[in-house]
């Protein structure tokens, strides 16, 4: 019995601890900064981690943006609505970049 209310616990925490990242909010101006530069300061201020090519050219990109009260997902949108670059949030907030295939650039 003790067993399964210690099991149940940390369980409740690991779950508290994943709705938490996902509910981060940012209020932040990110002027200047590169894409890789975003990603290093949503890691350093919460529990996302991002997992990419480093040949994508497009990480090297300066922005130019300001988010206000913005969770990681709208600031991604907001990152890639002009590249070829995909990404999937986890569960164990891990983010995945990916190129897009399905990408019309050629006829």
């Amino acid at each position: 019995m003790k067993l399964t209310a210690l099991f149940l616990f940390l369980l409740s925490l690991n779950l508290f601890a994943s709705v938490y990242s996902q509910n981060t909010r940012f209020t932040v101006d990110l002027n200047g900064k590169t894409v890789r530069e975003v990603f290093q300061f949503i890691e350093q201020e919460s529990e996302f981690r991002f997992f990419y090519n480093d040949e994508f050219s497009y990480i090297d990109k300066v922005v130019d943006m300001s988010v206000k009260n913005e969770n990681v997902e709208q600031i991604l949108e907001k990152l890639f609505e002009t590249s070829d670059i995909t990404y999937k949030v986890f569960d164990n907030n891990l983010v995945v970049l990916t190129l897009n295939r399905t990408c019309n650039r050629f006829p």
